[in-house]
């Protein structure tokens, strides 16, 4: 069942997180209908900042296009999380799979097409 499995990924999130069972992942399961696209931004943007926290000293060697590459989905990931974007349908889906790299790390090419993409 997709619910139980769900349930076991917020238990694990939960379980990782400083706020354990109260945390933003188990709040956004048990939100209702209408909260819930807000409360998976914030659960979202926690695990982001504490992914990113945990990861500055690998992120220092990743090479110079997958760093710009990382800030400019951070970046735009923010803007959606701000404007709360539905993440289930729509453009954002589309978007994310037109610009995300092709490699890892991100290549030179990759890097210009997602630059040029943005600039439009």
């Amino acid at each position: 069942m997709v619910v139980g499995r769900q349930r076991d990924l917020v238990d694990d999130l939960a379980a990782a997180a400083d706020g354990g069972a109260d945390g933003p992942w188990r709040d956004y399961l048990a939100s209702p209908p209408r909260e819930r696209q807000s409360r998976l931004w914030r659960a979202h943007q926690y695990s982001i900042g504490r992914g990113a926290s945990a990861a500055q000293d690998l992120l220092v060697r990743e090479v110079p296009t997958e760093r710009a590459f990382i800030e400019i989905a951070l970046g735009v990931v923010e803007s959606a999380a701000a404007a709360e974007l539905d993440t289930s349908r729509g453009s954002l889906g589309r978007r994310t799979a037109q610009l995300y790299p092709q490699s890892h790390p991100c290549c030179e090419a990759d890097l210009e097409r997602l630059l040029t993409e943005l600039s439009r």
